[in-house]
């Protein structure tokens, strides 16, 4: 259960009062969209499943707010 979600019923009258403000709020500048939709920075990894190694030593030695990516058709001599 998530309790922040505005689809469950009890939740629905606050969801709709704050989606109203929300847009509000955007639309005179008292907040700045960027924010809401911003999605990590996305790494390809080459080599494609040969890359999930090396992958996985970048995820250990710290990378952070990046999506690591690996592209199974990508793979030469499994």
């Amino acid at each position: 259960m998530v309790l922040g979600s505005f689809h469950l019923p009890p939740n629905r009258a606050l969801g709709a009062k704050f989606a109203i403000a929300l847009t509000r709020w955007l639309k005179e500048g008292k907040i700045k969209g960027e924010w809401i939709c911003k999605s990590n920075h996305v790494a390809v990894v080459p080599g494609g499943l040969n890359g999930v190694v090396p992958g996985l030593r970048q995820l250990a030695g710290g990378v952070s707010a990046t999506k690591l990516v690996v592209r199974p058709p990508e793979t030469i001599d499994v």
